[in-house]
């Protein structure tokens, strides 16, 4: 709720009052309230300030108040018509404050939303590249990997082939040929072995990589985010700070209008009465 600064007048602790958008509205139907309670005091007063006497004196009595009555609903009918132009020229003010709010709001959303899908569509792409960049990575390692075996599979098998003709050159048969198979095979596995255990070890490292940029790329999204929605909160608080001074400001106008008005109604309905009693009077 707004507020805003008062009459001036202290309270006992010597700070300004500050009256609310509705403290205002309710001072303004006080002054509308007090043309109504005027209004009927001068009729009242009309009244009783004409004597009663002969015939021809009541009906110039009569006379007289029915001038003055004519007079006081000529100028309680400019009281009217000004004070309706100060309700019209207010009400238009705040249609146009609460216009220029509304349009102003929609540019805000309109920009968060474009800020965010720009954000949005940023960390996409961060994880399309990583996740392209680990799919490369993995893929060379398998390649890489798949080679190696393969080659390991290739030496065994000619070295398989080759054994039966190397043991021979040396003169080793029988049960040496078979302890020096068993040997290549082992070997071939422990090959195979270590290939598999590189393979693993690098496409893990590669993994870890791209959960850590993963995360990475997460925590600056939110924090862009963040930034952007505190942004957006502060200019949205800017414009309803401002659309809440434009409202209490045209409030105190049209309140000070009135003001001005119920004065200048007080004083002319003064001088009608002061005028209608001197007119009675010279008549008697």
């Amino acid at each position: 709720m707004a507020y805003v600064k008062g009459d001036g007048v202290s309270n006992s602790s010597g700070n300004y009052k500050y009256f609310t958008t509705n403290d205002w509205k309710t001072k303004i139907q006080g002054l509308e309230d007090s043309y109504n309670k005027l209004l009927a005091s001068v009729k009242s007063n009309s009244q009783t300030n004409v004597p009663s006497g002969a015939n021809n004196t009541r009906s110039g009595n009569d006379s007289t108040a029915n001038h003055y009555a004519a007079l006081l609903a000529q100028v309680q009918a400019q009281q009217d018509a000004a004070a309706r132009r100060a309700e019209e020229l207010a009400r238009q003010k705040q249609q146009a404050a609460q216009a220029a709010y509304d349009k102003n709001m929609g540019y805000l959303n309109e920009a968060y939303a474009n800020r965010s899908n720009l954000l949005q569509q940023n960390y996409n792409d961060a994880l399309a590249q990583l996740q392209a960049s680990y799919d490369s990575g993995a893929r060379g390692v398998n390649q890489n990997a798949d080679s190696a075996q393969q080659q390991a599979y290739i030496n065994y098998m000619m070295s398989k082939r080759d054994l039966p003709q190397a043991l021979a050159a040396q003169g080793l048969t029988g049960g040496m040929s078979e302890s020096a198979l068993a040997g290549m095979y082992n070997s071939y596995g422990n090959n195979r072995n270590t290939i598999d255990r590189g393979r693993n070890e690098s496409l893990a490292a590669l993994l870890d990589t791209l959960n850590s940029n993963r995360s990475s790329a997460l925590q600056s999204y939110n924090s862009q985010l963040s930034a952007a929605e505190q942004q957006k909160m502060a200019y949205q608080m800017q414009l309803e700070q401002a659309l809440a001074n434009g409202s209490a400001e045209i409030l105190q106008n049209k309140y000070d209008t009135l003001q001005n008005l119920d004065n200048a109604y007080a004083q002319q309905i003064l001088a009608l009465q002061q005028a209608a009693a001197q007119a009675a009077q010279k008549r008697w």
